[in-house]
């Protein structure tokens, strides 16, 4: 996949929330007409008690992608269809951000202290070594565990 998860912020990001609630968050996006919805590129987080509410409406026509108008919407994928059944399921979209669509320029990782994930990152290997490089030896990130 090329999807680069930092995995200590996204765990401090996750003990914000009650893991029994109804939680679903990533990037968000917004089609006009349409219920804002997260962006599956970057990572989404769909909490256990969100993934029940939204799987107790899997034989309803409303989250029935074959049942949607896709032809008429500009993001057609499958993070949109969940979006649309999130709403439909009473699970709204909780605004966070750090879960980016693209990696960051070399020299620009300073840009990003709040990530979680990245996107379009196609060697894991090498983002893992960039972003050890952007330390120095002191300074060792430790986002990149």
């Amino acid at each position: 996949d090329d999807t680069y998860v930092l995995w200590q912020p996204l765990l401090e990001l996750l003990r914000r929330y009650d893991s029994r609630a109804a939680h679903y968050f990533g990037r968000p996006l917004h089609e006009a007409g349409y219920p804002l919805f997260v962006g599956g590129g970057a990572g989404i987080v769909l909490s256990r008690a969100a993934a029940r509410q939204i799987i107790a409406l899997k034989d309803a026509e409303v989250c029935d992608p074959l049942s949607l108008k896709w032809a008429e919407r500009v993001h057609s994928g499958g993070d949109a269809w969940l979006g649309d059944c999130a709403e439909s399921a009473g699970v709204h979209t909780d605004m966070e951000f750090g879960f980016y669509p693209q990696p960051p320029v070399s020299n620009l990782f300073h840009l990003f202290a709040d990530a979680v994930a990245f996107h379009g990152v196609e060697n894991h290997a090498a983002m893992h070594s960039a972003l050890r490089a952007n330390g120095t030896a002191a300074a060792f990130d430790p986002r990149c565990v």
